[in-house]
């Protein structure tokens, strides 16, 4: 499967959840572990993918927040969230299946990567949210056989990561271990390849910053 095909199902899986979210529930607290928003709801959590999703044309024209960020504090959920929400979905796909330009760079704030590459991250990050989420607010959710493929895939590059720990020779310190992942958490698109908080956390001490592969989903 090519990496757009991909990120468009993986896109399409989180859109699934979104939309069957009763929305009594964007009010219920939200794990603290899945962002650095204190005390979120789940309103608070639909508005990262919103967010997530108003970001993607510019993405794929090769933009970054260093350009500047029109959507941070934007009210990209208005009064009706989800309708909001599909409404950026739809804008991300159409750019998606418009496809990129050969040779486009997607800058995220933790690297530059090539196209497909950066269609993998953002899958990855959407599948395993729709999960999360489905999972916590008890909605039905079964991952695509491609999609588990990837989360598998996943696993085994956090255990490669594992190997050679977390921050860049020059600066291992648990400082650096911490600002690191603590860039590695701020928004999606954008901040890392939020799979959880949890997922991204490392354990950091002095002399020894590595970073553990994520738990099971299950344990999320």
């Amino acid at each position: 499967m090519k990496a757009d095909e991909l990120f468009l199902q993986a896109d399409a899986a989180l859109r699934s959840v979104i939309d069957r979210i009763d929305p009594a529930d964007l009010s219920k607290p939200a794990p603290q572990e899945w962002t650095s928003t204190p005390d979120p709801t789940f309103r608070d959590i639909l508005f990262a993918h919103a967010y997530d999703e108003a970001w993607v044309p510019d993405v794929l024209a090769g933009k970054s927040v260093a350009d500047g960020d029109e959507f941070r504090d934007a009210d990209l959920l208005g009064d009706d969230p989800i309708a909001s929400y599909d409404r950026l979905n739809d804008t991300a796909t159409a750019a998606v299946r418009d496809g990129a330009e050969p040779g486009t760079v997607f800058r995220f704030q933790y690297g530059d990567y090539p196209a497909d590459e950066g269609y993998a991250h953002l899958a990855t990050y959407r599948a395993f949210q729709a999960w999360l989420i489905a999972k916590r607010l008890g909605i039905p959710f079964h991952l695509s056989p491609e999609l588990i493929a990837v989360e598998r895939a996943r696993r085994a590059a956090r255990r490669r990561v594992a190997s050679v720990g977390c921050v860049p020779a020059g600066d291992r310190t648990a400082r650096g271990c911490r600002r690191r992942n603590a860039a590695a958490v701020r928004g999606g698109v954008l901040g890392g390849l939020i799979l959880s908080a949890r997922a991204r956390r490392a354990r950091c001490r002095p002399g020894r910053e590595t970073m553990r592969s994520p738990g099971r989903p299950s344990r999320a």
